[in-house]
């Protein structure tokens, strides 16, 4: 509903963008024909993620507000 009131999502998570929730919100507006709405899609990018807590990743990666 959101998507087609406003046009455009943005999805956040802290994972690898790849098969993650703004995957799946991406499939879902595919799947609907809803292609003109605009995805940003906010994660850590699609590589091998080095070890740490939660903090020193989201530190690592500017996901800290």
């Amino acid at each position: 509903r959101l998507a087609r009131e406003t046009g455009s999502i943005v999805t956040v998570e802290d994972n690898n963008l790849s098969g993650g929730f703004g995957s799946a919100v991406l499939e879902y507006i595919n799947s609907n024909n809803l292609n003109w709405v605009k995805v940003l899609r906010i994660g850590w990018p699609d590589q091998f993620i080095e070890q740490g807590s939660r903090k020193e990743l989201l530190d690592k990666y500017r996901m800290t507000l």
